[in-house]
């Protein structure tokens, strides 16, 4: 009997040995798995940051009209860009030449729209007094239309200043609505766009000069200068 007891002492110290070594071995689980479940956590974290940041940038471009609308805007930019670079005033230093030809206008006269109000088609010209392509449409095309189509009634055509290519734009586009107070905006547009040149065409001095010149091809009254040398001095 003292026999089996040494033995089973001796097995149950085996066990104890051999217990050890396997709880050496599950100890590290549990500090694996809380690794796992923080990268886990960070992981999601990380997702439900990148789906918030997604979310507010969506909303930014939401509150601007959406895709559509910034892509619109950007190509008009670039258009506007487009149209600056093409249409600056170039050539010799001296304003354009030729005499000034004041046009037989049969149609009525309202300001900036020439033409009868009522008429079937009315073309709305956005025009700037520095734009090359705005200078050759008046100078060959508007009097053609103005023969055949405005002075019959059937088209009226109304401009709008779109003064974007600098000072020289922005000074005649004045300098035309001071003709407009006297209601001679259109020989007054006529002649800004034939007098076109380099940068500095539209000085004050040249402004004055261009509606004398004006008057000189009127038959009848033309402008009253001392007015309208004191509305362009005044920079209305």
């Amino acid at each position: 009997m003292g026999s089996n007891r040494r033995r089973r002492r001796r097995r149950g110290g085996n066990r104890g040995q051999q217990d050890s070594p396997q709880a050496q071995e599950q100890s590290p689980q549990p500090e694996r798995a809380s690794q796992r479940q923080g990268a886990a956590g960070r992981t999601q974290r990380q997702q439900r940051s990148g789906r918030s940041r997604r979310r507010s940038l969506r909303a930014t471009i939401d509150s601007f009209g959406g895709f559509l609308t910034i892509g619109a805007v950007v190509i008009a930019v670039g258009a506007v860009i487009v149209l600056i670079i093409l249409n600056r005033p170039g050539g010799d230093d001296a304003v354009g030449e030729g005499d000034f030809v004041a046009q037989d206008t049969q149609a009525p006269v309202d300001g900036r729209l020439l033409g009868n109000a009522d008429a079937p088609v009315r073309i709305v010209a956005f025009e700037d007094f520095s734009c090359s392509h705005c200078g050759d449409f008046t100078r060959d095309t508007k009097p053609l239309i103005e023969e055949e189509y405005i002075n019959e009634g059937l088209v009226s055509i109304e401009f709008r200043h779109m003064a974007i290519l600098g000072p020289d734009s922005e000074r005649a586009a004045a300098a035309s609505e001071c003709a407009a107070d006297q209601n001679l905006f259109w020989p007054y547009h006529d002649i800004l766009f034939l007098r076109q040149g380099t940068p500095g065409w539209a000085s004050e001095g040249n402004l004055k000069n261009f509606a004398r010149e004006m008057n000189d091809a009127f038959d009848s009254e033309g402008l009253d200068i001392e007015a309208f040398d004191g509305c362009v001095e005044a920079g209305v």
